[in-house]
Parts: C-alpha cells; structure tokens; sequence
C-alpha cells in the first residue's frame, strides 16, 4: 500500500466552510490535509500582483483581460506549490476547496505514488470537466494531447512544481490554461482515468474566481469571439510538438 500523499487545499480566509467541507470528505477516507491561504481578489493590491502579471502579452496573446480574481487564483496555486518545495516530499496533491474525491485513499495513494516515482517532471490532472463514464479499471494515469482546462485538483512532483514555478514568474492567462501548454513548460501532464475527484456545484459553491457578472459585457464578448481560433492554434501546437517529439526518438 502506498503511503498517503500531503494534500495541499487552496481556502479563501472568507470560506470557513468549504474547508471545514473538505476536512470532513478527505478525513472520511483516511487524508489529512494542510490548508494553504488563498489569495483574496479583494486584497490583491496589497500583494506583488503587477510583479507576475504580463499585461502586454495577454492582450497579444490571450482572449482579453485577466479578471482580479483570475489573477489571484494564479498567485494561489504559486504560493501551494512553493510551500511544497519547503518541504522534503517528492510530490504532492493540490486542491481548489470545492472538489470532493471520487474514490478512496489507497487509489488516490496509488496514482500520487506513480507521481512521485517519476524521475521525469509530471504533473496528473486529477478531476474532469464532463461526468466520467462508468469503468471498472484501476485508476490511471494517461497522457492525452490537449489535456482538460481545469486546475481544480491535480498532482505534482518536486521536478514538476521547479519547472512550473520558473515558468510561471511571469503569466497571462489562468492557471488551467497555462498547466495545459505542456509544449511549452515541458512538463508531462497526464490526466486521471477515471477521475478521482470532481468539482461540486451548487448553493454555496458560487465560483470565487469568476463571479457572475464580473467585467463588462464587451469583455465577455471578445473572450467568446476569440476562443475558438485559441483553441485551434493549441492544438495545431500540441500536434506540431508531439510529431517533433517523435522525430526525435
């Protein structure tokens, strides 16, 4: 049986009860986790923002505008993955504070442990963004060539959150766009099959990234506009580096 993995849960000061949440579900299956403190997009002037923020090359390069709390989100997961390289450990499991596990501690262990066994730098996308089908295999860990747009629970090695941290001093897109350009920061992200946590909707669990309505209307047009002909030009560059990868063999 592999040992439990450190679980690092990312909790605004002003959600009190979606930790208490996370607790309750993780303690249920044998985890403990260490709560990171989330960057409030209410308090983001008080922090280094504009230090990490490349405002020239998001309006070059993505769909518009990173919004506070977009850019908060970001530093979060900045701030996670550097109290991880505090410590000795040789991965570790990262999660936003609405997701619930969808499967027990020695599955999860198992995936974390494949993780940390790498001497290459990986980082495993542990949830989906559609309702997974129905399986009957083991979880595991597949590479995919456009991984999912999601950052909401993942897990990395210390090789992976190095290279990501040097990656990502300067930024201009979210984090789960960014965590999905593995051309670009070289590490291997892989994706959970079948997921082993998912996001939770509903009353309480409001998104504190991207609340309704925030940024004006033309704002939210121009992103829509965009999106598709971003998404192509990922996925002409994620073929272009996988047949070099290839190649290269």
């Amino acid at each position: 049986m592999s040992p439990p993995p450190p679980v690092y849960v990312i909790n605004l000061d002003r959600c009190p009860e979606r930790l208490e949440i996370m607790r309750q579900n993780l303690d249920a299956i044998g985890m403990q986790i260490e709560r990171i403190t989330a960057i409030d997009r209410r308090d983001l002037e008080q922090t280094a923002w504009r230090t990490h923020y490349d405002e020239a090359r998001n309006r070059r390069e993505y769909l518009g505008p990173l919004t506070p709390g977009e850019i908060a989100c970001f530093l979060s997961h900045r701030r996670a993955w550097e109290t991880f390289l505090q410590t000795s450990r040789a991965a570790a499991l990262f999660l936003e504070d609405d997701v619930v596990p969808r499967a027990g501690a020695d599955e999860i262990s198992r995936v974390w442990q494949q993780i940390a066994d790498s001497p290459q730098p990986v980082l495993g996308k542990l949830n989906s963004l559609r309702r997974p089908r129905r399986t009957v295999h083991a979880p595991q860990l597949r590479r995919t060539l456009l991984p999912p747009l999601t950052g909401a629970a993942h897990g990395m090695n210390r090789a992976a959150a190095e290279q990501l941290l040097a990656f990502t001093a300067t930024f201009h897109e979210p984090v789960d766009v960014c965590l999905q350009r593995w051309w670009d920061h070289r590490v291997d992200v892989r994706i959970a099959d079948p997921p082993l946590f998912e996001e939770k909707r509903g009353a309480g669990y409001a998104s504190t990234i991207r609340p309704a309505g925030e940024g004006p209307p033309e704002g939210r047009l121009q992103r829509e506009l965009r999106r598709p002909a971003l998404q192509v030009c990922r996925l002409v560059r994620a073929l272009l580096a996988t047949t070099w990868s290839r190649r290269g063999r």
